[in-house]
């Protein structure tokens, strides 16, 4: 644990706040994008309604990569 830092007197807010610091402080770049994947996907079983994994939002994704590469969506960008 980081010097000076006791997780216990660390409001739950913080104390999350330094856990990903922790977890991540050494990860590359894609390796704390596959974390950040892992941790904040929806539960198994669970619909997603806000984020990138809402249904809304995936199509949105998919038709800005379709555009991107000049392919034909048949939906709005």
């Amino acid at each position: 644990m980081k010097e000076g830092v006791d997780p216990m007197e660390l409001p739950l807010d913080r104390l999350l706040n330094f856990v990903y610091f922790w977890a991540t402080e050494e990860a590359t770049e894609e390796d704390r994008r596959k974390f950040d994947a892992q941790v904040f996907r929806p539960l198994p079983g669970k619909a997603a309604t806000v984020g990138p994994w809402a249904p809304e939002n995936e199509n949105k994704a998919l038709h800005s990569l379709g555009a991107s590469l000049g392919l034909k969506t048949g939906g709005a960008t």
